[in-house]
């Protein structure tokens, strides 16, 4: 198995010529930084290069008031990712060091999503 690393923009997907058919796109903390436009711009973007029964996993902080992180609600997910179901939230049970664990609050979950 071969593997790729192409340089992008994850809001459009199909200009880098990343191809189709991925059945597990995992994204580690890109979606719950953008806003709005950006994330349905994402959503798009894997919708067309996912396989009918593909799995996407974000990883994503919740939406408040803090330094350098944006964050992102189940709703802003689920208006993005249309066509999209949530199957699971999971904790991610990440910690930072106690000064950043206060300042961040990161509280980060795992979402699942498959489509409806």
């Amino acid at each position: 198995m071969e593997m790729k690393l192409v340089k992008g923009d994850v809001t459009r997907l199909s200009e880098a010529e990343v191809g189709t058919g991925f059945r597990l796109i995992l994204d580690t903390g890109t979606f719950h930084d953008f806003d709005t436009e950006q994330q349905k711009g994402m959503a798009r973007s894997i919708d067309t290069l996912a396989a009918k029964d593909a799995t996407v996993i974000l990883l994503c902080w919740p939406k408040r008031i803090r330094p350098l992180i944006r964050g992102v609600s189940r709703e802003e997910i689920e208006a993005a990712f249309t066509g999209w179901r949530i199957t699971d939230v999971e904790p991610s049970f990440f910690k930072l060091p106690p000064p950043l664990e206060w300042a961040l609050r990161p509280n980060e979950h795992w979402y699942r999503l498959q489509r409806a």
